[in-house]
């Protein structure tokens, strides 16, 4: 049985995703609270390691089955300060590209991590893109460890490759049309940082594992179906 570390009514929800609602607990804390009741414990040891590591992460205070709370991080996503300083993409996909180097060079955990592949080459956050990066009143912090695996190295840039080409961006027309010349750029810059050779040997079986989310869009399915069709065509 799942048991809720604050209740049925924590606290103010400040905000919600495809997958789960964070509560305002007070004391610079929030609650993460998983919609489907699947358990933080494995997530929160990770968070933890890479902590101790010195890898930017929010500090975890509690988890109990679907509720994890932590530290509260009062700032914009990279996805938010991106669409408010278009003309620091050169900074915000080299920050990215970093913080993807900097976690392959930490040691894989002590746990019973899930592998995608079954090489258990390196830690994967499994979903580090600009909308799991918050900055902070330190610096960028990577949040939302719930997919977190061993996989092999390369698969943590192939991920990120398919979801920031085939995000739905959200908005009118014109929101959309330079959304995705902004994106388009920004992928081409964070792609030059990165491993992109060993990405792109994975991004098809990546793209199997990918379209196996529940919480895609029909639109993000097609577009992840045609990178993939493209990039065989190259």
């Amino acid at each position: 049985m799942t048991h809720n570390v604050h209740g049925s009514d924590p606290g103010p929800l400040i905000g919600t995703g495809r997958a789960a609602d964070v509560f305002d607990l007070g004391g610079q804390r929030v609650l993460r609270r998983n919609r489907d009741g699947t358990s933080t414990a494995v997530e929160a040891a990770v968070m933890r390691h890479a902590r101790s590591h010195g890898f930017p992460v929010p500090e975890v205070f509690d988890t109990s089955g679907a509720d994890l709370v932590m530290e509260r991080i009062t700032g914009p996503t990279m996805l938010e300060a991106f669409a408010a300083r278009p003309w620091k993409v050169r900074q915000f996909a080299a920050t990215l590209a970093e913080l993807h180097t900097r976690l392959a060079a930490i040691p894989m955990p002590n746990l019973d991590l899930p592998s995608v592949w079954g090489r258990r080459e390196t830690l994967v956050h499994g979903d580090l893109h600009p909308d799991n990066v918050m900055y902070g009143a330190n610096g960028p912090l990577v949040i939302d460890w719930s997919n977190v695996r061993c996989d092999p190295l390369g698969s943590e840039v192939a991920n990120t490759w398919l979801i920031v080409a085939s995000s739905e961006i959200d908005g009118g027309l014109a929101t959309r049309s330079v959304g995705r010349a902004g994106r388009s750029l920004f992928l081409k810059l964070f792609l030059a940082r990165c491993d992109t050779e060993s990405a792109r040997t994975l991004l098809s079986a990546a793209a199997d594992h990918r379209l196996t989310d529940p919480n895609l869009r029909p639109s993000e399915t097609a577009a992840i179906q045609a990178i993939v069709k493209a990039e065989a065509r190259d």
